[in-house]
């Protein structure tokens, strides 16, 4: 306020942004997801044609049977459910060399539920040869704009999302306080992140930024309303999927009214036998990953299959294999037991063929 006048807020002109995509210049990107013919789903979470349109996408080619490329793509997994709900499908298709068995024996015994299918086809019209797990990214308008190493995505996942939802938003410019909310979005900041400083604008006493503050907060929150759909319809069939799709909204969502709604549904899941084994074998899990994290620090991890390696971590690798067979033998079959026997067999069990 002004001399008791209401002022007009500042509207601050958005900063350019670099491109943080690596260069495919190796790959054919002459392709689109109006190309992609998904054909036989024969695991994960279900995926359908028409959910492809308008969204960013990320297809995995994988080959079954590789431990290490598991541990990979459970990273990219990470990374879809933290994106999932603000634009991103992920799905992984086998490679020409691996069979439906062998794929579906991936999914069984990992904590994966990425879509899976038996072969995908991306009417590349060049014969190619690349090394899984082997990453392709659409854009939100359907276009190829990277071709390489699926571990390598991350920063391109988050900025092609940012830049989808700000495309969303329809607008050219804004006030001076919600303008570097919407910048940073397109540069990558998480979207949940962003989400946090636009609600705190929604009250804000300037008319014009509370508008384009709730805008913001109502583009960021589109995509859970789904979510929440289906956690809802899997609450008496499939009640861990439920609570992961509930957690995961209650996660990303804090504050809003659809987190809200989230943690309404929670108590009707939380009872569940499989929910109750879950949460227990994560307290172990986060040991395991501790110890993890710790070994790979040291020198020579990068081949732990050495004696010299094994010798000077004796005790570290002792104390590992004890806390995986302890999650093995009190939580089989949890993702968060799955999660905990592929970051073990990087130290026990090094033959990737």
């Amino acid at each position: 306020m002004l001399n008791g006048k209401a002022t007009k807020p500042t509207i601050a002109k958005s900063k350019s942004v670099t491109s943080p995509i690596p260069s495919s210049s190796t790959f054919n990107l002459e392709i689109t997801t109006e190309g992609i013919r998904l054909g036989n789903q024969i695991g994960g979470a279900n995926l359908t044609q028409s959910s492809l349109k308008g969204k960013v996408v990320a297809a995995i080619l994988h080959r079954a049977g590789k431990d290490d490329e598991l541990a990979q793509l459970l990273k990219v997994q990470t990374w879809h459910r933290e994106l999932a709900d603000f634009g991103l499908v992920t799905f992984v298709s086998g490679t020409n060399s691996s069979t439906e068995a062998n794929l579906l024996k991936d999914w069984n015994t990992s904590s994966l539920t990425l879509p899976l299918f038996a072969k995908a086809a991306f009417n590349f019209k060049v014969s190619e040869s690349f090394i899984p797990p082997h990453a392709i990214l659409f854009d939100h308008e359907g276009n190829a704009v990277y071709r390489g190493d699926a571990t390598s995505i991350e920063k391109a996942l988050r900025y092609l999302v940012g830049q989808a939802l700000i495309e969303k938003l329809s607008k050219d410019s804004y006030t001076k306080l919600v303008q570097p909310l919407v910048d940073s979005l397109g540069m990558g900041t998480p979207p949940s992140q962003v989400l946090v400083k636009a609600l705190a604008l929604v009250s804000n006493p300037s008319k014009e930024v509370a508008e384009e503050a709730k805008l913001l907060v109502d583009t960021l929150c589109e995509g859970a309303t789904a979510t929440l759909e289906d956690a809802n319809n899997l609450v008496e069939t499939d009640p861990l999927q439920a609570f992961l799709h509930l957690e995961r909204i209650i996660l990303n969502y804090k504050n809003t009214a659809i987190a809200n709604k989230a943690r309404a549904i929670l108590p009707k899941v939380d009872k569940s036998k499989k929910v109750i084994i879950e949460k227990q074998a994560r307290f172990k899990l986060e040991t395991i990953k501790k110890l993890d994290s710790v070994l790979n620090g040291k020198p020579g991890s990068i081949n732990p299959e050495t004696g010299s390696f094994k010798t000077a971590n004796s005790a570290l690798l002792t104390q590992l294999g004890e806390a995986l067979s302890q999650i093995e033998k009190a939580y089989p079959d949890t993702p968060a037991t799955m999660e905990a026997k592929l970051l073990g067999k990087r130290w026990f069990n090094t033959n990737a063929d």
